[in-house]
């Protein structure tokens, strides 16, 4: 593993860390919001591909308003009128998304620096941040850890940890756009599957209503692999929450692959769903690394996470954490070539 500087954000060091795997494989992380700055995937015949979006600068991470690559906290997903109820108080939070507060507030954990503690002979990282009591509206001092390795399988792990002296709300999620053209074009033409028979309805600003959707018989049955722009329904892109039917390390929860080269994503995750995420906003305004424009549907995020506005859901799986309890999620992608 190597780490090198990348400028500075906020009178802070910016500092990026290479870490390998197999046949060529690496990635680049930053400091900054756990950015997932890099993805190097080999094809066959040993030529790598990026496939994650990013930028060139600290800068353009932090601006960035779509939160490519990066970590989104405390509260990953929205908040409904960014205000929840816990026990007999209840906390306003950041509105950033018109009314309601989006992906932990207005500056969230995808625009701080994080400590960085690399593990020595290991490709890995553990980066952790204080988040103090009252930061964006949060309740509670909240102790984040997460840890982002390489394995030889080329797997990418993000394993989060996060504890709490009051009773707080924590949902951590990485925000990454994947594009397995190398972003040469958009990902309409990606086969996609998701291993999930339900979805949270949402209203026009997919704020969730509390109705779980069967799949069957809409455009959100990826239970076959399809194109993410089906053929047997309009497409608009995708913007919402899949619960998964399965979830655990020991099958997949989504798999990606561009048909045209066979290289492939597996995705496998601990948490209870998916937010699938095909950058329908994207018009060509941000400028990525190799000076490419992000248009629209340039890539698409597999945020694994509870579902939306959860602390405003007692029906839905909880997102409390009380002192003396442990947050935890695991999230591994796998990239391969399909035969």
């Amino acid at each position: 593993m190597e780490s090198m500087s990348f400028g500075s954000y906020d009178g802070q060091q910016v500092i990026l860390f290479r870490m390998h795997g197999r046949d060529g494989f690496f990635i680049e992380v930053l400091n900054l919001g756990i950015a997932l700055h890099k993805v190097m995937v080999p094809d066959q015949k040993g030529n790598l591909t990026d496939v994650v979006l990013g930028f060139d600068t600290p800068e353009t991470y932090a601006q960035d308003a779509s939160y490519i690559g990066v970590i989104c906290g405390r509260y990953a997903n929205r908040i409904s009128n960014a205000s929840f109820r816990l026990g007999n108080h209840e906390y306003k939070v950041t509105p950033n998304s018109g009314k309601h507060c989006l992906h932990g507030g207005y500056k969230g954990f995808n625009r701080k620096v994080w400590e960085a503690h690399p593990e020595p002979g290991q490709e890995a990282v553990v980066f952790t941040y204080l988040s103090p009591d009252g930061e964006e509206g949060f309740p509670g001092n909240l102790k984040v850890a997460v840890r982002v390795s390489v394995t030889e399988r080329n797997e990418i792990v993000f394993d989060y940890k996060a504890e709490t002296d009051r009773m707080t709300v924590v949902n951590l999620t990485n925000h990454s756009y994947f594009n397995l053209t190398g972003a040469k074009e958009n990902v309409v033409n990606h086969l996609l599957w998701i291993n999930a028979s339900s979805i949270t309805e949402t209203d026009s600003e997919l704020i969730p209503t509390g109705r779980i959707l069967p799949v069957t018989g809409t455009e959100f049955d990826f239970r076959k692999p399809v194109k993410v722009k089906r053929e047997d329904f309009p497409f608009k892109g995708y913007d919402n929450n899949f619960i998964l039917d399965e979830p655990g390390l020991s099958k997949p929860s989504a798999v990606v692959i561009n048909p045209e080269t066979g290289l492939a994503l597996e995705m496998k995750t601990t948490e209870p769903a998916v937010q699938l995420y095909t950058a329908n906003h994207f018009d060509g305004s941000q400028v990525g690394k190799k000076n490419i424009r992000y248009n629209q549907f340039w890539g698409l995020c597999l945020e694994a996470q509870h579902y939306p506005d959860s602390p405003n859901h007692p029906e839905f799986p909880s997102v409390v954490l009380q002192p003396g309890d442990t947050y935890k999620q695991t999230t591994i992608y796998r990239f391969y070539q399909v035969q």
